[in-house]
């Protein structure tokens, strides 16, 4: 079996639409999670609870960053993805009731996905790449910028959009920036 016999599958021909779905999945699960990202120390700050989240989260994603090549050649690129938009999905509804019983398991089931949902989009956007070039006989470094460039101008557009939601969050509650001890810091919706 030749190297291009491999690369053709059932993405054949459809490279550039699965790039553009894989391309505004990203965009829409990470503007939500990059709002709550910003907010969890303003929102959460309840014995530190927002800090020890993302502390826990970014510790479990170095983790699972060592460990990804292994994860993905056992579970495979698709399944991660789909895998770690789902676990996205379940932080974000745990921050509709942050405790550390909900929070920080949520957080850890974030961060131990991300290292490999990571390698796992890079991994597919190769794929896709090299299949769309042996198609059509493209030079294959072209068409991976191509497809890099389309999805990191969509993941980024994030940036934009969960900054926007954080801004309006905290424009909607209160802050009482002269509390004392006996007040509290309202921040955020009430």
């Amino acid at each position: 079996m030749s190297s291009s016999d491999a690369i053709k599958g059932p993405t054949s021909g459809r490279e550039n639409r699965n790039v553009y779905i894989l391309s505004a999945a990203f965009t829409a699960i990470f503007t939500a999670y990059i709002a709550l990202q910003n907010l969890q120390s303003s929102l959460n700050q309840a014995a530190g609870l927002g800090i020890i989240s993302l502390s826990c989260m970014y510790a479990c994603i170095i983790l699972s960053g060592i460990l990804a090549p292994a994860v993905i050649s056992a579970v495979g690129e698709k399944r991660i993805i789909v895998f770690s938009f789902i676990c996205h999905v379940i932080y974000t509804g745990t921050n509709f009731y942050p405790t550390f019983g909900t929070l920080i398991p949520s957080s850890v089931l974030l961060g131990i996905t991300a290292g490999p949902m990571w390698t796992s989009q890079s991994v597919y956007l190769s794929d896709m790449a090299l299949s769309y070039a042996s198609r059509t006989g493209a030079d294959g470094h072209a068409i991976l910028s191509k497809f890099n460039g389309i999805f990191f101008s969509m993941y980024e557009t994030t940036q934009i959009t969960g900054n926007l939601i954080s801004s309006l969050v905290l424009q909607q509650g209160s802050y009482n920036n002269t509390a004392s001890n006996d007040t509290v810091k309202y921040c955020g919706r009430e």
